[in-house]
């Protein structure tokens, strides 16, 4: 059978129900399979939240929320009635040096490897949290971390948003895993030089792909709280349906343009292997896969697949005539990618160049791009109060009716669009829309394509 790769998202981690389900499952896989684990629901953001504050100079909390971080990961284990101290001992090694991480912190912005150095401690935890539970339920598991099997990333320079060398995981990871059961913290992996960097958001999808397509293993299983990919977020569309089949380009280009269910460099690391995706909901009693990702289109009642937003903004560099506009693409992209911005799109004119980017990253943009003082740019300028909203389905390159009756439904809504793109590639296209627009737009589109059948 070969090994079997499965992550636990955090949100599922913290229930009770969900955690005898869990064991369940560890049960029913058997011998040979990694479990990939998040930090339990809510930890990280109570971690970034505390560096705000630090970087404001608040340094009088930080006994109170390392002791804090101690006794929420000690609850799951008194959940459990686990009462042997070494757990709890090895818990409170980690919120020590929690606090000593902390503690070495100075007065003003914290850099970004003390960050990341930091913000990994949440899946450290998790992760012997579910050794101890697996244990204490008969299932002889082994924790290892990023650090022992050296998953190392590519620049030395990126801890909060960082790549995995894969050529490297390729050759190396293969010698920890002979036999058995075991447990990996996703999220993170260590510089060339031993320092943490972490994954971005979702992270822990991205160290299960990885680690999947480093083994050849048959499936990647993801088990979530959530329905798999949807038609639209149900939280701003209620009738949302649950897209039963996504090619690899299709979930890619959803995760990159504002679904929240994977990261979106997982898809890369299995799509070269043809590793197929299963996402769960561990809700669902019949644990049948909610959303299957591969490299086939199956069938499927939908033409268009899923209608996404995500906040916006776009920067117009103007010029009286922009030339060697590769060179100056080229100079851009490296500027932007060094500050850790992800370029959602770019559109070019004889005389500007568009590039639209996540909105919380418009300022940092527009400062590095003034810093940078490229000589044939004459202004920079910027919308930020816009949306972008994406269309994804593998059909819509050759289905040009798909991009009519897009438009149609946003011109009957009286909308008014700011940038369109499509072409680009064969599995997405998007408008641009004012952020007062967005949900409207998201409504109409979604009516035409989803609820209309």
């Amino acid at each position: 059978m070969g090994w079997k790769i499965v992550k636990f998202g955090g949100s599922i981690l913290t229930s009770e129900r969900n955690m005898h389900e869990i064991v369940k499952l560890v049960k029913g896989y058997g011998h040979d399979t990694i479990y990939v684990v998040s930090a339990l629901k809510g930890i990280t953001n109570r971690i970034l939240d505390f560096i705000s504050r630090i970087e404001n100079g608040n340094y009088a909390d930080v006994t109170v929320f390392c002791n804090n971080f101690y006794l929420f990961h000690a609850k799951f284990l008194e959940m459990f009635k686990i009462h042997d101290r070494k757990p709890y001992e090895e818990i409170k090694v980690v919120s020590d040096t929690l606090k000593s991480r902390f503690l070495e912190t100075v007065n003003g912005k914290l850099p970004d490897f003390l960050k990341a150095d930091i913000l990994h401690f949440g899946e450290k935890a998790s992760s012997i949290l579910f050794t101890y539970v697996m244990k204490y339920s008969g299932v002889d598991i082994k924790r290892l971390s990023p650090e022992e099997i050296g998953l190392q990333t590519v620049n030395e320079k990126e801890f909060l948003n960082a790549a995995i060398n894969l050529s490297h995981c390729e050759k190396n990871l293969s010698k920890y895993f002979k036999s058995g059961i075991f447990v990996l913290p996703g999220f993170y992996g260590v510089t060339e030089e031993g320092k943490i960097a972490l994954f971005g958001r979702n992270g822990s999808d991205y160290t299960a792909s990885t680690v999947a397509a480093c083994l050849n293993v048959e499936f990647l299983d993801i088990y979530k709280d959530v329905s798999g990919f949807m038609t639209c977020d149900p939280k701003l569309i209620p009738s949302s349906k649950t897209i039963k089949y996504l090619t690899y380009e299709e979930a890619a280009e959803l995760s990159h343009f504002g679904a929240k269910i994977l990261h979106p460099l997982a898809i890369e690391a299995v799509r070269r292997k043809e590793i197929p995706i299963r996402v769960y909901n561990i809700q669902n009693t019949d644990l049948m896969p909610e959303t299957l990702i591969s490299s086939h289109c199956l069938n499927t009642e939908f033409s268009v697949k899923s209608v996404t937003f995500t906040n916006v903004s776009i920067i117009k560099l103007r010029g009286g005539n922009i030339e060697e506009k590769f060179r100056l693409l080229s100079r851009i992209t490296n500027l932007l990618l060094k500050h850790g911005v992800s370029i959602k799109s770019v559109i070019t004119s004889q005389a500007s160049v568009n590039i639209v980017v996540p909105s919380d990253d418009m300022g940092k943009c527009v400062d590095s791009l003034k810093e940078e003082r490229i000589n044939w740019v004459e202004s920079i300028e910027y919308e930020d109060a816009v949306s972008l909203i994406a269309i994804a389905g593998e059909k819509l390159l050759n289905a040009p009716d798909l991009v009519l009756r897009a438009s149609k439904a946003i011109f009957e809504a009286k909308i008014g669009v700011e940038m369109i793109s499509f072409g680009n590639s064969k599995a997405v296209g998007y408008f641009v829309v004012r952020r007062k627009d967005a949900r409207r737009c998201l409504h109409a589109i979604h009516h035409e394509f989803f609820d209309k059948t």
